[in-house]
């Protein structure tokens, strides 16, 4: 008979775009169940749905939450339980030490947490305790270990990031207009994603070169205290395209997309920056954890300073004046690279391997 597992994190959408191919590879060798805290936006096999709001923090919620992860967790007894995101990670490890089940915490990344000083220190204070009770913590990055874990310690491993489909974004050659150069950014919209040095670049760049280039920001809302203001976003109408993101309208202006950008503070392993890089694109981004991993500089993308509009300015600016040759080359190693080592298939089996280990 297959083992139990369980993967529990905060809400359907981390599931349908971060975990749903690690859950159908897994599938093949384990019985699979998802748990998560959020509602259920559509039916997926095997997926429960505590049907709370996981951005609460009001310890009496909690107090019912942890209640209801404790029954789920006794009912179903999985041999191992897989959480990613804050809460999971928190309540789900304290449970699975509780009820002597092997538990196994992925960080994916610090992010907005980290950015920001006071919750900086409760976050570190607490996770140092919380995987003190793991069988194994996952980290996708080793700038991101080496704040928890200072030397090599058997009860960590790096798995860098979530994988990406190889066949969904495959390489294409793409002819470049020079008359119409296309910079794109995808991200959530929250400060520490550089949403403002991007906005403010385009401002500058598209008064230089006017309708030569093209400026395109495709956003998925984040109401939380790290949030970019819409109101202050749409004042830069004049000078980027708005776009809610969607799977499709994400799939075809990556197509159409000339350069992708990813000004990014701190990241825990992009996976936009993957897709991109896979399909070809001049990459620019930021020389911080989570994006420095994937490209290396000049030869497989750009590295620009982090909160510098200065510097990403300059860059975005040399990149449209790049040659073609240059710019081929760079799209051609930046796609070889990230398919032999990042791919859903390579990040997968890595996946296995530190499973067997424990169940």
């Amino acid at each position: 008979m297959k083992k139990k597992i369980l993967i529990f994190t905060n809400d359907f959408k981390n599931v349908i775009n971060l975990r749903i191919d690690l859950i159908n590879f897994l599938k093949k060798y384990y019985q699979v169940k998802i748990l998560i805290i959020d509602k259920k936006n559509k039916n997926l096999k095997n997926l429960y749905s505590l049907n709370k709001d996981y951005k609460s923090f009001n310890i009496f919620k909690d107090l019912f939450l942890l209640n209801f992860i404790y029954k789920f967790i006794k009912k179903n007894k999985p041999d191992l339980i897989i959480n990613f995101t804050l809460k999971p990670s928190i309540y789900g490890t304290l449970l699975s030490y509780l009820l002597g089940i092997k538990s196994i915490t992925v960080v994916t990344g610090l992010g907005s947490v980290y950015l920001n000083i006071l919750t900086k220190l409760f976050y570190t204070t607490v996770m140092k305790q919380i995987f003190n009770l793991n069988s194994l913590v996952v980290f996708q990055n080793k700038s991101d270990q080496k704040i928890f874990y200072k030397n090599h310690n058997n009860k960590t491993k790096i798995i860098p990031g979530s994988g990406f489909d190889k066949n969904k974004f495959r390489f294409k050659k793409k002819k470049i207009n020079e008359n119409n150069f296309k910079f794109l950014m995808v991200s959530r919209l929250l400060k520490d994603k550089g949403v403002f040095e991007f906005l403010e670049s385009a401002k500058y760049l598209k008064k230089k070169f006017d309708k030569k280039i093209d400026f395109y920001f495709m956003f998925s809302s984040d109401e939380s205290f790290f949030s970019f203001p819409k109101k202050k976003m749409y004042t830069y109408n004049n000078f980027v395209k708005f776009l809610e993101f969607s799977k499709k309208k994400y799939i075809n202006y990556l197509n159409l997309a000339d350069c992708f950008v990813l000004p990014s503070y701190r990241e825990g392993f992009s996976k936009t920056l993957l897709e991109a890089s896979s399909m070809g694109k001049i990459i620019l981004t930021t020389n911080v954890p989570g994006c420095r991993d994937i490209i290396v500089n000049k030869k497989t993308g750009f590295l620009c300073l982090a909160k510098s509009i200065n510097s990403l300015t300059n860059f975005m600016n040399d990149i449209y004046l790049l040659n073609r040759i240059k710019r081929n080359k760079i799209s051609l190693e930046a796609s070889k690279r990230v398919n032999k080592k990042f791919s859903c298939n390579e990040i997968n089996k890595n996946y296995l391997s530190v499973i067997r280990k424990l169940i």
